[in-house]
Order: C-alpha cells, then sequence, then structure tokens
C-alpha cells in the first residue's frame, strides 16, 4: 500500500485594496474555505490584490492573483526573493483566479503542473 505524501505548509492569506492600500491579514493559515469566503466577499469591480504567501519556504515566496473586472483586467504572479513571473495565459474570471489559489494551497507540484508563469 503505497502513501501519498501531503506536504504540510503554512500559508498566510492576505487582501490589499488598490495599489497602494493597508494590506490585511486574512489567515495566518489559509484554509480552502476561508480562500473561497475571502474571494466571493471582495468587489472585483475596484483593483484588488489576494496573495498566499508560504511561511514555509526559505526565503520570501507568495502568489498573488490580482486586478479588476472593470479596467484593469485579471492577472496572477509568483514572487520570490529573486523573481516574479507571470502568468501567460489571460484570467477572464473570479473563478479561474479562485482555482489558483486552491490549486497552489493543494501544494506547489500541483499548481506548477498545471499553470505556466514566466
Amino acid at each position: 500500500m503505497s502513501e501519498t505524501r501531503i506536504e504540510k505548509r503554512n500559508l498566510k492569506l492576505t487582501v490589499m485594496a488598490g495599489f497602494e492600500g493597508d494590506q490585511q491579514t486574512i489567515s495566518e493559515n489559509a484554509t480552502s474555505e476561508i480562500i473561497k469566503n475571502t474571494m466571493s466577499s471582495i468587489n472585483w469591480e475596484e483593483f484588488h490584490i489576494v496573495q498566499l504567501e508560504d511561511l514555509n519556504s526559505n526565503g520570501f515566496k507568495a502568489l498573488h492573483v490580482s486586478g479588476s473586472l472593470s479596467e484593469d483586467g485579471l492577472a496572477s504572479g509568483l514572487v520570490t526573493d529573486d523573481d516574479h513571473i507571470l502568468i501567460t495565459k489571460p484570467i477572464q474570471t473570479v473563478d479561474q483566479m479562485t482555482e489558483i489559489l486552491l490549486d497552489f494551497l493543494k501544494g506547489e507540484d500541483v499548481w506548477r503542473n498545471k499553470y505556466e508563469y514566466k
């Protein structure tokens, strides 16, 4: 009987309204339910950044989804101490952004196998 190893990660969920708004910590240990509730509670007609920071990472590592439905469009990026890469395919919906965050929560290997960032 083979055992699947689930990577235990602490992901800090933060939200920032506007380009220079205050960053609000939603959870120090995000769950799928917290992510879904947070994403659905945001007014995406206005610019927001929702970020999952990997607190177990050596150095800074965070995945964010950002933008607005009205003007800016939607995007996602991975930020580390050394790099900032963006998703290559355009994001059309808030549901897609939520799915990206949930896949990152499942594990970086799940997320990296599903999306392309450059």
